[in-house]
């Protein structure tokens, strides 16, 4: 008796598993007939195909339009961190990173976050990247900056150290390095002295 329900039990599961895996993929989502064009062109196509009837074509088409106006809040950012009001540029990158978010925007508003002070928030960003850009020296330069801003010495010489290694011909990674270097060391001379003092 048990071994008959133990055998049905394994036929049935062995149905179950044939007809799983004979089972077609699902159909791929409905996406927008163009893949590029400007914010007005795809805006318009998802607007003509939703009132077709096909929402799920048209809703992809809607989702490239606000894609595609990305380099304008970018652009934006610049302009207002050209003029050094950091608060507005970082206000319009963290827009474009809620629009896309890409690793390129990710990478943008860290930048703009560093630039304007949140040096915490910059480097959670950077943290999350970092596993794909060991390669890249224009992050690492950005990421032992705001490892260095955040208080992660030894890190912070590490990435420079790597960025160095691998753009040898950028003196302004080696000026970054060496005045990272240098504020270490004046602070803990500084910890020193204070230390001495505090003993005498």
């Amino acid at each position: 008796m048990y071994k008959f329900i133990a055998a049905s039990t394994l036929a049935i599961g062995t149905v179950f598993a044939q007809e799983e895996a004979a089972a077609p993929p699902p159909p791929p989502p409905p996406q927008c007939p163009v893949s590029t064009g400007s914010f007005a062109e795809l805006n318009a196509i998802g607007v003509v195909l939703i009132n077709q009837g096909s929402t799920g074509a048209g809703e992809d088409c809607l989702a490239k339009a606000v894609a595609a106006t990305v380099p304008t809040y970018r652009a934006l950012s610049d302009v207002a961190a050209a003029r050094g009001d950091w608060r507005r540029a970082a206000t319009i990158s963290a827009l474009a990173l809620q629009i896309d978010g890409t690793p390129s925007s990710k990478f943008f508003h860290s930048r703009r976050l560093l630039q304007g002070g949140d040096f915490q928030g910059s480097l959670t960003l950077l943290d999350s990247l970092s596993a794909d850009n060991q390669d890249d020296s224009s992050f690492l330069h950005m990421h032992g900056i705001s490892q260095f801003r955040n208080g992660q010495n030894d890190k912070s010489i590490a990435s420079l150290e790597k960025a160095i290694a691998l753009s040898p011909d950028s003196k302004g990674y080696a000026e970054d390095l060496a005045a990272v270097r240098k504020s270490i060391l004046d602070s803990e001379v500084a910890a020193a002295e204070a230390a001495a003092a505090g003993g005498n």
